[in-house]
């Protein structure tokens, strides 16, 4: 009998053994077991109507999740989480980068994917592509990065030519097919490095991503918390610090007032914790004027501080007496790469239009030169917009003195958006602009108040100063 039960137990142990050193438990199994929980298949639904289907990456506890543009449409719909299908909501959109942030409903803390880094991606290191392709579910397939910086369908030449201007994607060879966009692209630390977005049909295994750098540093553009929940911390937090790292703080604003200073490191908020930049801004969501904000900070001491959420602060609007209908341009001829300096450069033609044109106001130059439009923007009533800035080459707008959207450098047309809350009435801005060869394109777009689908901005909207 004795030998019988030390014969089970030597098997036992023999079988538990050769398991655990078993050559099927790769790194490659281990890593697909751990991130597996956080990539979910999505079906964005319009009138109770499937519209297609595409993959998301939970991001977050609370249910967050990042995907492609072009997979959400914009609408709410349902992701299988472990089966189950959930409803989701869209909660913040950049089409023209086609970046889209989307939520889950959920009643409980959710597996979640850590976001890394991407601007020290090698060539060759090893890459996990997760998505749903044809709407079946969530498959994985292995590769390489093949280029850490590529441009979609530009020439190594041209490359050099546009410089920073265009945006570049990460390209890997791991296959890829319809339904894996919106995915992660993971590493092997099982971090997400890229949004699975495109591919060349006319090539093998040439498949792009965009990079998680871009996504973390405009991720302030993509979920304007507090712009369209109308309230005001007055903190710029760094989305690509490891940790969230306060960039700056506004003068006069409520973390102003309450000692918070650039450099300090928020590390909770309302007793959550809070690891980085990406996750104060999740966090602020739901938040409204009149809440208490409770922070835990760390840097040359660990601290707290509070302070109640106040309004979002408005752009100032102009009266109307001595306003006319149309904008005031100034025309600059050179061989610009980057919008100059405007302030130490002499006009070479000035006056009014009554619509944004480009080479119609140059007399006769279809390349090197640049345009500025001074002007208001006449907004009906007071609310959060879209303002959609294209161009082809370089641009940028300012609405009440400051910078509001960086589409600078040479590039082919490229749009970039912002949300902003404006008050009704004259709102002040400024376009720069300018052309160093091929097309000359510019476009300025609105979404909200009357406008409910983005729109280019009326004319009837542009006034001047008499």
């Amino acid at each position: 009998m004795n030998r019988l039960l030390l014969s089970f137990v030597l098997i036992a142990a023999f079988s538990w053994q050769s398991f655990a050193a078993s050559p099927r438990e790769t790194a490659t199994v281990q890593l697909i077991r751990k991130i597996k929980p956080t990539v979910v298949p999505v079906y964005p639904v319009e009138n109770d109507r499937p519209l297609g289907s595409g993959t998301a990456s939970i991001i977050h506890p609370a249910g967050f999740m990042l995907s492609n543009d072009h997979v959400s449409k914009g609408k709410s719909g349902l992701a299988l989480v472990n089966g189950e299908r959930r409803p989701y909501r869209v909660i913040g959109r950049l089409p023209g980068k086609d970046i889209t942030l989307l939520q889950l409903r959920t009643k409980s803390p959710l597996p979640f994917i850590r976001l890394g880094r991407s601007h020290d991606l090698m060539t060759g290191e090893p890459t996990i592509a997760a998505g749903n392709p044809g709407g079946r579910g969530i498959i994985f397939t292995q590769g390489i990065v093949s280029a850490p910086s590529i441009m979609d369908g530009v020439n190594a030449l041209m490359m050099s030519y546009f410089q920073s201007g265009r945006d570049e994607f990460v390209q890997f060879d791991a296959a890829s097919n319809p339904g894996n966009s919106g995915g992660p692209l993971v590493n092997a630390l099982g971090e997400q490095i890229g949004i699975v977005s495109s591919g060349v049909v006319s090539e093998e295994n040439s498949n792009y991503a965009i990079p998680i750098d871009r996504v973390r540093s405009l991720f302030n553009n993509l979920l304007p918390v507090e712009v369209m929940s109308d309230f005001w911390t007055g903190i710029e937090i760094d989305t690509l610090a490891d940790r969230a790292v306060v960039k700056s703080v506004a003068k006069n604003s409520p973390a102003a007032k309450a000692k918070i200073k650039a450099g300090d490191i928020i590390t909770s908020l309302n007793g959550n914790p809070v690891h980085t930049g990406v996750d104060w801004i999740l966090g602020l969501v739901g938040g409204k004027s009149g809440n208490e904000a409770k922070l835990q900070l760390a840097g040359k001491k660990k601290r707290s501080a509070k302070f109640k959420l106040v309004p979002y602060p408005l752009p100032k609007v102009a009266g109307r007496t001595g306003k006319v209908a149309g904008l005031n341009y100034e025309v600059y001829h050179g061989k610009f790469k980057v919008l100059p300096d405007f302030d130490g450069l002499k006009p070479a033609q000035t006056g009014t239009t009554d619509e944004l044109a480009t080479e119609s106001l140059v007399e006769g130059r279809d390349e090197y030169f640049a345009l500025v439009f001074t002007g208001y923007l006449d907004i009906p009533k007071n609310g959060v917009y879209r303002l959609t800035l294209g161009s082809d080459d370089g641009s940028k707008l300012f609405l009440g003195g400051k910078l509001l959207i960086d589409n600078d450098d040479n590039h082919p047309m490229q749009h970039l958006s912002r949300i902003v809350r404006m008050q009704k009435g004259l709102n002040p801005f400024r376009l720069e602009y300018f052309d160093y060869t091929g097309d000359a394109e510019l476009e300025l777009k609105i979404e909200g108040g009357l406008h409910k689908k983005t729109t280019d901005i009326p004319n009837e909207m542009f006034f001047r100063d008499e």
